[in-house]
């Protein structure tokens, strides 16, 4: 067995528009690179072989764009068709539910683009579970804890 991940991209990114209008939010560039191109190519780096990607609103973009390989990194793809009604929690369900034999496993959110060295820091945690939080932030509107 070995390390997968799943990355949660069925969110219509509202906060984005009009970006997102015509384009999926994790397709968005940040310094010209797709933000689900950099969760990738840090994953990779990090000795990940397998993605499920959770994917809803422009699906299609998404595995058109994709397609099913990211370089050595194996793409499998999970609908969410009922991703205006639902939330992360709910399509994090149904990755679980797909992605299967791992020793380890990384959630993504689908919007986040971080440095490789955050993603080193996770992966080198020995900890059965762990999770990086950026610190509270009063004028951000997403997902916290």
């Amino acid at each position: 067995m070995e390390a997968k991940a799943i990355i949660l991209a069925a969110g219509m990114g509202t906060r984005l528009k009009p970006l997102t209008l015509t384009s999926h939010k994790c397709m968005t560039k940040v310094n010209g690179t797709p933000i689900i191109h950099n969760a990738l190519n840090c994953l990779k780096s990090i000795g990940v072989k397998e993605v499920e990607i959770v994917v809803g609103y422009l699906a299609e973009e998404i595995r058109n764009t994709l397609g099913d390989s990211f370089d050595t990194v194996k793409l499998n793809y999970t609908i969410n068709d009922i991703y205006s009604e639902t939330n992360t929690s709910y399509s994090l369900k149904l990755g679980l539910e797909t992605a299967k034999n791992y020793d380890r496993l990384f959630v993504l959110e689908g919007d986040v683009f971080f440095s490789l060295a955050l993603l080193e820091r996770l992966a080198d945690d020995r900890h059965e579970n762990a999770t990086l939080l950026e610190k509270y932030n009063p004028a951000l509107d997403g997902t916290f804890a």
